[in-house]
């Protein structure tokens, strides 16, 4: 365990157990647990699952404190954060579909042949951190190893509200090392967040993971991803450069026509959002502008859905051609497929009751399987095809 990382402390009180997540350790640092001082000079350098025994200070109890890297849950779980995280095990079911293959290190992918990383994802919203770490760790096998060399230093500047560690931005020269490994890579993730506080939470919390092992394959930026878009095919003469585009914000559907184009042929975008309204207006938006996408899957994810829950959510063909004048069955049953018995329909509103229901059809959201579940989030992921014609992406 290094200086700078966040350890894992577990401990117990009574019959239950406990388990706090240090702040990054530090020489003279310490933390406080149940009336005892655990000092970080104990820990630094330790193997992982390091047994403390401590007395508490007026001598009476002692207490056994193991301390040791956490799992990727618990420091999502338990870390400082700004906003929300997506939760460990949401993220690692969204890696999961993304289904990355990591090629190790090559002559056929060496970056001076191919002219930068042959592997590229784009997250827009970085939030918490929490995914970007998970696609991190997917992508860093491609990657010449990431020695200390390459790390960052531990942060020296920390700043404290309310008894909560907020970072604040980061800037400091990158090290010569840093700057000739960087040339050398396969993949990389591309990070944006709109907001540069959370930028640069994001940033110093992944540092303090497990000695930043991470953090030298990811690029954090801040700002606007239609901007960052615009820079970037300005840079590489518009050719697609992105295999994978993740949209985690509000208002996403305003966000795919500005990243498609950059996108390879066979590249994937992916949509986390809580509503399955939203993903509806997702596939409303690539339909009728034709951009070019074939929905895989869609997937919900929420307590007791193990592997996720998946959705049918599509542009419905109308039976009646009356309903192209604004005809409707209250019962829906000229959706095609939608007679089944027993089987829920959710039609959006603005399909639904809108005066231009006569050029978009209405939609179909329904689970595949099952009843309706609360809470979680949807995803939505499509594959961009070779071409941008509608038809063609039909015909596929």
């Amino acid at each position: 365990m290094y200086i700078g990382d966040r350890v894992l402390l577990r401990w117990k009180q009574g019959k239950l157990s406990k388990r706090k997540l240090t702040r990054p350790l530090r020489e003279d640092g310490d933390t406080v647990i149940d009336n005892h001082n655990i000092k970080h000079a104990e820990i630094i350098g330790q193997e992982s699952d390091v047994r403390l025994q401590k007395v508490s200070k007026d001598g009476l109890r002692k207490l056994n404190v193991f301390a040791r890297h956490p799992s990727l849950d618990d420091f999502t779980s338990l870390s400082p954060r700004r906003v929300a995280p997506i939760y460990a095990t949401y993220a690692s079911a969204i890696v999961s579909l993304l289904d990355i293959h990591a090629e190790p290190p090559s002559a056929e992918n060496d970056p001076e042949t191919t002219g930068g990383p042959s592997f590229q994802i784009l997250e827009a919203g970085t939030g918490h951190g929490s995914l970007t770490l998970q696609l991190s760790r997917a992508i860093a096998a491609a990657n010449p190893p990431a020695g200390k060399e390459v790390r960052p230093e531990p942060s020296k500047k920390t700043v404290y509200k309310g008894g909560d560690e907020s970072d604040g931005p980061i800037d400091e020269p990158e090290s010569d090392a840093l700057i000739a490994w960087r040339k050398q890579r396969r993949a990389v993730v591309h990070t944006v967040d709109i907001d540069p506080l959370n930028r640069a939470h994001a940033d110093t919390l992944i540092r303090s993971f497990r000695g930043a092992v991470y953090w030298p394959h990811i690029n954090f930026y801040a700002g606007d991803v239609k901007d960052w878009i615009h820079q970037r095919t300005t840079s590489t003469d518009q050719k697609p450069f992105l295999d994978i585009v993740i949209l985690d914000m509000p208002g996403v559907e305003e966000y795919i026509s500005s990243v498609v184009d950059s996108m390879k042929d066979g590249g994937q975008l992916l949509v986390f959002v809580p509503q399955i309204t939203q993903i509806a207006t997702c596939v409303q938006e690539i339909a009728t502008k034709d951009l070019g996408l074939k929905l895989q899957k869609v997937v919900e994810l929420g307590d007791g859905i193990s592997n996720g829950r998946l959705w049918d959510v599509r542009m419905a063909t109308l039976r009646n051609p009356k309903m192209a004048k604004g005809v409707a069955n209250d019962s829906g049953s000229s959706l095609e497929d939608s007679a089944a018995e027993n089987q829920p329909v959710e039609v959006t509103s603005s399909a639904s009751t809108s005066p231009s229901i006569g050029t978009i059809p209405p939609m179909v959201c329904r689970p595949l399987v099952g009843e309706l579940t609360r809470g979680g989030g949807f995803v939505g992921l499509w594959k961009r095809m070779a071409g941008t014609n509608s038809e063609q992406v039909k015909a596929s």
